[in-house]
């Protein structure tokens, strides 16, 4: 089974309170080499961003040699209430790509990676964190998010998060739940040990995360380097990205270079060393974007238009590496601050109508990695040391934005890639196993039935199933039974690791009353289901959403098939689902089977007798304006219509369509917006109907 793992992005301050019993941590593999992979660059086909650019590297084009994780991203910002999304979780780009088309994208990249052994997060983006806010307002809301992140990354065989938090200082409450309950999904999962990556800006945020909380649950703190250095006093001048420095920094220069990030008592990394983090979780996250500065030809010019990570349009690798220098540019590197820029007077126009660009004749400056770059950061990062300890590893944002098709892979194809595996001494990783799973039929009737499972396996020396089947041949076909919804995960081993495949079978919903799909049905509603052969206990849930990240009823003490909910609110759609218990545990929820509330039915509670009879009473008030009360009483349970016709016999409102119990029943009718006259109302039970007349006056 693959381990999930989170990687985490988070600005600001953060007290962890421990809230679930938590694994431990998995121990990392230094150095370790986390990259990320953007959707819009997983298709191959030419942009317009920049002439002549080639965009998109799909996954089996990728050299995956050196890297042990991969971070699947995209744009856009958490939903945080059902149903919920996830950048583009819920579109086609995430699996086709930003220009659509076929190829599962998606799945070529988790099978790509994990067959040379990568691990694969998927990325959640909150740069706008106010989704983030919805989701965790509760711990019971935090479950169910979380609980339906894990479900969505073991569907599509993901191994874990990279949660990308910006915009705020995290409320420590909320980050601190976050933590604590995906790692507390995961564990339930994935099993009891699962590896946690920790992404921060760099904002001095090593004293939020407390040290004997977070290091238990956190393998990685990544803490990104996306620093500039600024012109002292001016900052609209030309600057480098992320200088390193060999020695002392000019004055004025050191703040948001790496050495500020690294070294001295406001540098962000020794921050978390001093409050105690273990060195060996702490890594750097590293940039390839570029920025572009036009009408400047060199470092601390000022300029006259800015296209960058904040302006118009980040540059990528291969876009300045090919194009600038095809228009006069020059590739310099900075010795005293170890850093790379590419500048000159543009012999042709370069650019694109839509980002702009420059113009023949105008300077250009453009900061940007190197592979001579690259090679400075990894020298520094190896020569520092905290207590006899080098920082854990490296991550490079983003993977593919160096890409150049002309060249073979390995071999220049990714020149910033191939220097960060290169430094880091990176080789092949481990080939994991791989293996199909199916499941036939896929959905069952109530009651459930036979299911074949099928697998195959490639390069594993051992397959197990969870739901008590256990270990089975490598491959191979098994014939079992399922009496509700069922999911199935297949674990493939060998040396290298394990990996996971998933099958699912959906039983339909034991839902008989109200029928699923029904309208108009009572607000105080009687739910039926079919009994479980074997069940001594039901569950039932009631609610407004089809995730139940809150409940109008949750009731776990059932011995009986019949339970009536409500008050519900009127005109809402509702879904409930159940579950049993038998032999002492309790089996997966049922489908949920959705019903949608009419206007208000309310029972009248009454020291007599059930009624005798069934029988319409007169409205009160009558005449009215603009509402009326109208009784009725019923002497058996039965299907109940109410209705509003005008004079001339035609339906103006159906108030009550549903089955009700025994009893005495009031039901008002608000008529602002219809016209002053006399209304008819009728009700119809199954052997009665009766008609009344009754008279707005306004």
């Amino acid at each position: 089974m693959k381990r999930p793992v989170i990687t985490f992005t988070l600005l600001g301050a953060i007290i962890l309170l421990l809230a679930h019993s938590m694994g431990h941590a998995q121990t990392q593999k230094a150095p370790w080499y986390t990259a990320y992979y953007a959707t819009w660059n997983q298709a191959t086909f030419d942009g317009s961003s920049w002439q002549g650019e080639h965009l998109g590297q799909p996954p089996d084009q990728v050299d995956w040699t050196g890297i042990t994780h991969v971070v699947h991203f995209g744009n856009g910002n958490v939903v945080g209430t059902p149903p919920y999304s996830l950048f583009a979780t819920d579109s086609t780009e995430i699996m086709y790509g930003a220009n659509g088309g076929s190829t599962d994208y998606q799945k070529l990249l988790i099978t790509s990676a994990h067959s040379h052994g990568v691990k694969v997060l998927l990325s959640i983006q909150a740069v706008d964190p106010s989704g983030l806010h919805v989701a965790l307002a509760s711990q019971s809301s935090a479950d169910v998010f979380a609980e339906w992140l894990v479900l969505y990354a073991r569907r599509h065989g993901y191994d874990g998060f990279e949660i990308d938090w910006e915009g705020e200082t995290p409320n420590p409450t909320l980050a601190c739940r976050l933590i604590l309950t995906l790692r507390a999904h995961l564990n339930a999962h994935y099993g009891p040990t699962r590896a946690l990556i920790l992404l921060s800006p760099g904002l001095n945020d090593g004293n939020s995360y407390t040290p004997a909380v977070c290091d238990t649950a956190v393998d990685q703190y990544n803490i990104q380097t996306y620093a500039m250095i600024w012109s002292p006093n001016n900052t609209n001048h030309t600057w480098h990205v992320c200088p390193v420095y060999p020695g002392t920094a000019p004055s004025g220069e050191d703040d948001q270079a790496l050495d500020g990030l690294t070294d001295g008592s406001t540098g962000d990394v020794q921050e978390w060393i001093n409050d105690g983090h273990d060195p060996s979780k702490v890594g750097l996250l590293l940039n390839t974007f570029g920025y572009f500065f036009i009408g400047a030809d060199g470092l601390f010019q000022s300029w006259s238009k800015c296209l960058g990570h904040n302006g118009s349009m980040t540059v990528t690798q291969n876009s300045m590496l090919t194009g600038l220098l095809n228009v006069g540019g020059t590739l310099t590197w900075d010795a005293a601050r170890q850093s790379s820029y590419i500048s000159g007077t543009a012999t042709a126009a370069y650019g694109s109508a839509e980002y702009g660009g420059v113009a023949k004749g105008q300077k250009f400056f453009a900061p940007l990695a190197t592979p001579a770059w690259i090679n400075a950061v990894v020298t520094y990062y190896k020569s520092k040391t905290y207590g006899g300890k080098t920082l854990g590893g490296l991550s490079l944002y983003s993977l593919t934005e160096d890409f150049d098709p002309s060249k073979p892979a390995g071999q220049g194809r990714n020149i910033i890639h191939d220097a960060l595996r290169d430094a880091l001494g990176g080789k092949a990783g481990p080939v994991l196993p791989t293996g199909t799973l199916t499941v036939s039929p896929a959905a069952l009737p109530f009651g459930g039935g036979n299911v074949t499972l099928t697998w195959t396996s490639t390069n594993a020396t051992a397959a197990s199933f969870d739901h008590s089947i256990g270990s089975v041949p490598l491959n191979g076909t098994k014939t079992v039974s399922v009496e509700a919804n069922t999911t199935f995960c297949l674990t493939l081993t060998d040396s290298a690791g394990s990996a996971t495949c998933v099958g699912v079978v959906t039983v339909s919903s034991p839902i008989v009353s109200p029928k699923p799909g029904s309208k108009n049905q009572s607000t105080t509603p009687v739910i039926r289901w079919r009994k479980t052969p074997g069940a001594t206990r039901y569950q039932l849930q009631v609610s407004s959403d089809s995730l139940f990240a809150s409940t109008a009823c949750n009731d776990s003490s059932l011995s009986d098939t019949v339970r009536q909910v409500g008050p519900l609110n009127k005109s809402v759609k509702y879904f409930s689902r159940v579950r049993a218990m038998a032999s002492g545990a309790w089996g997966e929820f049922s489908s949920p089977a959705a019903f949608t509330t009419g206007t208000v039915a309310t029972p009248i509670e009454s020291e007599e007798s059930a009624p005798t009879e069934t029988a319409l009473r007169q409205n009160y008030p009558n005449p009215f304006n603009p509402a009326t009360a109208i009784n009725y009483q019923l002497a058996a349970a039965t299907h109940v219509t109410l209705k509003v016709y005008d004079v001339l016999g035609q339906e103006v409102e159906t108030l009550v369509e549903a089955p009700q119990s025994a009893g005495t029943y009031s039901v008002t009718w608000n008529a602002a917006g219809r016209s002053s006259g006399v209304y008819l109302f009728r009700l119809t039970t199954g052997g009665y109907s009766a008609t009344r007349r009754m008279v707005l006056l306004k």
